[in-house]
């Protein structure tokens, strides 16, 4: 079902809704209860979004590589931690031609 123009949620508003911002801190508390030894791990993150799971893996020293389908998400991540010497952002869309 497809919503008329002006009711299709943007990007912005999807990310910056009160519903994504409490369904992610309570996926974020979730993973912080795992108890997991994240110090010094490399993390791929498929589907990054705009990076809002990146910080929480930095924050626990961690190495990123972000990937991500759409180019104005992944425009953010690169404003957010481009200059973050432990943060990689790439361009991945699974629903693309794979390399040979």
């Amino acid at each position: 079902m497809r919503l008329p123009g002006m009711l299709r949620p943007t990007a912005e508003r999807h990310f910056h809704s009160i519903f994504y911002l409490r369904h992610n801190a309570r996926r974020q508390e979730h993973l912080a209860t795992l108890g997991l030894d994240l110090g010094n791990k490399s993390v791929l993150e498929v589907g990054a979004g705009i990076g809002d799971h990146t910080q929480f893996f930095l924050d626990r020293g961690c190495k990123v590589l972000c990937t991500e389908p759409r180019g104005e998400n992944l425009d953010v991540i690169r404003q957010r931690f481009g200059s973050n010497p432990n943060v990689t952002v790439d361009h991945l869309d699974l629903d693309g031609d794979l390399p040979a």
